[in-house]
């Protein structure tokens, strides 16, 4: 389509400034590509920018990072879950399963902060080991976290939600409360999954916390 557009506009006369990922022997390059067509002749600049453009996607993706995490940030957590649903299988189970660390300000008030935040380091180091590279993982507040789990088998969502709860760092028990909203029957988008599976996860913290309930 690319391709097309720019052809469109030589022929037109225009000037044309476009960047292009090209074939380089075996290997993908980008290239930024300026042309002008005088007469019957066209002119062209060829410039190898593949390391700009590589640390510009280095830049961009850290952006879209929590940085103590590595998880997603809440902005791009919702874009990425919406996103998917516009043109996900609605014959498959997609699960939005939403995290929060139970007292987790008494424990940095009684610990330290420091301690803290190793706990959420922890915590979401054994979170990423349990999870798959296809799932989108979220930290969207302090210590909450959205985990969107995409064509996975109820029994799957239940061992997942099971095995978080069994979490613990330095021989300390993290208590998780979570709540889970299945894509298509509790919503198709994020804030109504995220407004389910929150509303789910306040009943397992009225109810003792530290377990997990399915909408």
């Amino acid at each position: 389509k690319k391709l097309v557009m720019i052809n469109q506009r030589i022929k037109k006369g225009e000037m044309v400034h476009a960047c292009l990922r090209l074939i380089s022997g075996k290997e993908m390059h980008w290239y930024q590509v300026h042309l002008l067509k005088t007469g019957s002749i066209i002119i062209g600049m060829l410039m190898n920018i593949d390391v700009e453009r590589q640390e510009q996607e280095r830049l961009k993706e850290r952006a879209s990072l929590d940085p103590m995490t590595g998880f997603y940030n809440k902005v791009i957590t919702k874009r990425l879950i919406d996103e998917w649903l516009m043109s996900a299988d609605r014959q498959h189970i997609h699960a939005l399963m939403l995290l929060d660390i139970d007292n987790f300000k008494a424990l940095n008030d009684e610990l330290g902060h420091y301690f803290g935040d190793e706990v959420l380091i922890g915590f979401t180091e054994q979170i990423r080991r349990l999870f798959r590279s296809s799932d989108i993982l979220g930290r969207i507040g302090g210590d909450e976290f959205v985990i969107f789990m995409k064509d996975v088998s109820e029994f799957k969502i239940r061992e997942r939600a099971s095995q978080i709860c069994e979490f613990s760092y330095r021989d300390i028990r993290i208590s998780v409360s979570i709540g889970v909203a299945y894509a298509f029957k509790d919503g198709d988008n994020f804030e109504t999954l995220y407004v389910k599976a929150d509303k789910a996860m306040y009943e397992v913290k009225r109810s003792g916390k530290n377990g997990y309930t399915i909408c």
